[in-house]
């Protein structure tokens, strides 16, 4: 049973939660964290998650609260080789053409026996030893909001709401099919490794007011305020073929290809609003303008402003 072989894996997958919320006075807190770890049934393949998260919510005042959130996740990948059936990688594609009575198991002398069947340069058992196909991320994401009630009475009230945020995420993978692999050894530059990162960022803050008048009849909402993102992304790889032999160093072979990408963008806004509830607010208007300028934009100095305009009505006590 040559899949019975390959995906023999029993071990255990499990999950640990813990929370913890409270506060007092003019605190408020909850914190949380994971620890989860899944194994695949196939062998040396498993992924695994920890996580922990932070809000509190304090008031510096009776007119002034503020709000933090925040989140860090790191992710760990042991994939496996199930995405190679062109060079027969794929565990399932090569023991379709693998008799059955062929032994993959590990000779006595450390190495993997070779399927003698023509064209089927792979072991599956060997693969799935020796290769390496490793993805590890970090992802942080954090906020921040400062509330300020100006004023505020039975009909109207003023509200000034400053925020900002951070996502910063990191990737690295890494691949390695060493020379002694069976497809390896066949190829004309025999030993691949790959290393790859990737991290974006993207930071962002914004500024608000927020008028709201109540009539006995209509209300009123009014809010304008200012807007910055700033998104970077930055990846790159290195590809290096025909390895010495036991080495999985991107520096260790003859032929190395590196490619590189960095992207950023900014974008700076103004807007106002104006939304009207009418009729016992079963009619709403709302009407606003964005003016923005982007480092995306042709001319990356010039506002270019955008409209909108938008109305509803809902029928109340009409339907029975």
């Amino acid at each position: 049973d040559l899949y019975g072989i390959v995906y023999d894996q029993r071990k255990p997958s499990y999950e640990t939660l813990a929370s913890l919320s409270g506060g007092s006075g003019d605190t408020r807190y909850y914190v949380s964290g994971d620890w989860k770890q899944d194994e695949g049934i196939e062998r040396n393949t498993d992924a695994g998650q920890h996580s922990i998260r932070l809000n509190l919510d304090h008031d510096l005042s009776s007119s002034l609260t503020l709000h933090i959130s925040s989140a860090y996740n790191k992710a760990t990948n042991d994939r496996g080789w199930d995405n190679n059936c062109n060079n027969f990688g794929c565990m399932g594609y090569a023991m379709a053409y693998i008799p059955s009575f062929f032994n993959m198991e590990k000779n006595a002398n450390g190495t993997y026996p070779e399927p003698s069947i023509a064209g089927i340069p792979s072991n599956p058992l060997q693969l799935s030893a020796l290769g390496v196909n490793h993805e590890e991320t970090n992802r942080f994401t954090g906020g921040a909001r400062l509330n300020w009630d100006v004023f505020r009475s039975d009909r109207q009230s003023f509200q000034v709401v400053a925020g900002g945020g951070l996502d910063t995420f990191d990737q690295n993978n890494q691949v390695w099919a060493p020379n002694e692999l069976y497809f390896e050894q066949v190829a004309a530059l025999p030993g691949v490794a790959v290393q790859t990162d990737g991290r974006s960022l993207f930071e962002n803050w914004n500024l608000n007011g927020i008028h709201k008048w109540q009539a006995s009849s209509w209300s009123a909402s009014t809010s304008f305020g200012a807007q910055y993102e700033d998104r970077r992304l930055h990846t790159n790889q290195i590809l290096t073929r025909n390895l010495l032999p036991g080495q999985e160093n991107v520096n260790q072979g003859t032929n190395t290809t590196p490619t590189e990408n960095l992207t950023r963008e900014r974008t700076f806004a103004l807007y106002a609003q104006e939304e009207v509830n009418l009729f016992q607010e079963r009619l709403k208007v709302q009407g606003g303008l964005r003016a923005e300028r982007s480092s995306v934009n042709g001319d990356i100095n010039k506002y270019f402003v955008y409209p909108k305009i938008s109305g509803a009505y809902r029928f109340l006590d009409y339907l029975g």
